[in-house]
């Protein structure tokens, strides 16, 4: 069920193509565009029309810190953890309801882990978006709302 619908309802694919974004541990990043290139893409493939589009997806990605020049390098030419940031910006460029998340972290450092968490929690908790994370960092899981840990087996459950 996705806002009262049936899932097979509303379609396996336009629930994916419209309703969810997500943020792969392995960036998932097509490697013959830059940066600025598959933030924008995320938009085409979604049908999202924007005249400001360059802008608004620059914009993003500098706010989880690529500079303009990061941003239309050779993604193959930026660190992890900037390929990471690339990743997480298309998903916030798409501005869906639901974000989820595979270790969206696990190439950054500490600090930059906690900058990249707090962009999470205010989409959670500013812009009203549904974040679901899967990490096996128990700082960045004492930040959510609600916990889930699967522990021999069994599901528990933390807010």
């Amino acid at each position: 069920m996705f806002k009262g619908k049936d899932i097979q309802e509303i379609g396996l694919n336009k629930y994916r193509r419209e309703d969810i974004s997500i943020v792969f541990q392995s960036y998932n990043l097509i490697y013959y565009m830059n940066a600025l290139e598959n933030v924008m893409s995320a938009l085409e493939i979604a049908g999202i029309k924007r005249k400001d589009k360059e802008e608004y997806c620059l914009s993003i990605l500098e706010q989880l810190g690529l500079s303009k020049d990061e941003c239309k390098r050779d993604i193959r030419q930026l660190s992890g953890g900037q390929q990471q940031r690339v990743a997480i910006a298309r998903a916030i460029a798409r501005e869906v309801d639901l974000i989820l998340c595979d270790e969206p972290t696990g190439n950054l450092d500490e600090k930059n882990s906690i900058e990249i968490m707090n962009t999470f929690l205010d989409l959670a908790h500013i812009h009203h978006k549904c974040v679901i994370l899967v990490t096996h960092s128990p700082t960045l899981a004492k930040m959510c709302d609600v916990s889930l840990r699967i522990k021999e087996g069994k599901i528990e459950a933390k807010r």
